[in-house]
């Protein structure tokens, strides 16, 4: 069990919107993307409505309480930045539009500043979700991309496999290129080890 006075250990998870970012700015549903609290910070930040009132769905875990929290120290380094949160980071703008617009109706009782705020408000949550979308579309637009690529190179490799497996495929298709045909030495050629491995060494180098 973790000492509560490990400083930085602690996850903080909102139910329906998911993981706390650092300096609590958003939310992730991946933990590693998370920010990590003190013992301290993330009592402060789960009891919004002081000690005894009610959590509003925020629950505190030890980082080593939670799955995919923490990768394995040779994978540390290497874990992939998460690109993909646009909805989350559109979501907590416009949540912040609302709030803001929020307190300023509460200052002003004038039906047109009302309505201007009111406007303002909708043109900002507007402008999050449409660049929000935008970049849904550009990441979306480059994952097909690579998609399309790996898939290019998973079949060129599944080929050079294949002609590893039977060498005379190989050789049948050098013939035709050429306007040849085979003969008895072609047998020989496809059962030499040397010729297989060759075929692999040129198509594992030729990766794009």
């Amino acid at each position: 069990m973790a000492s509560e006075t490990d400083a930085g250990r602690y996850l903080i998870h909102k139910a329906g919107r998911g993981w706390y970012r650092p300096d609590a700015q958003g939310y992730t549903l991946d933990p590693r993307q998370a920010g990590r609290y003190s013992f301290d910070e993330a009592v402060a930040h789960s009891h919004p409505n002081g000690p005894f009132g009610p959590r509003d769905g925020i629950t505190v875990k030890n980082e080593s309480e939670v799955d995919g929290a923490c990768p394995a120290p040779e994978y540390a380094g290497l874990v992939e930045q998460d690109e993909y949160d646009i909805a989350a980071a559109a979501t907590n703008h416009a949540d912040k539009v609302l709030r803001a617009a929020g307190s300023a109706l509460k200052h002003y009782t004038t039906p047109s500043i009302k309505k201007a705020i009111l406007s303002a408000m909708l043109d900002a949550i507007e402008e999050a979700y449409r660049a929000g979308a935008d970049l849904v579309i550009a990441r979306t637009s480059d994952l097909t991309a690579r998609n399309k690529a790996l898939e290019a190179e998973i079949e060129r490799l599944r080929e050079a496999l294949l002609d590893c497996a039977a060498p005379m495929r190989i050789l049948r298709r050098h013939a035709e290129e050429q306007g040849r045909e085979l003969n008895g030495m072609a047998y020989t050629v496809a059962n030499d080890v040397h010729f297989v491995k060759e075929h692999a060494r040129k198509a594992l180098e030729a990766r794009p």
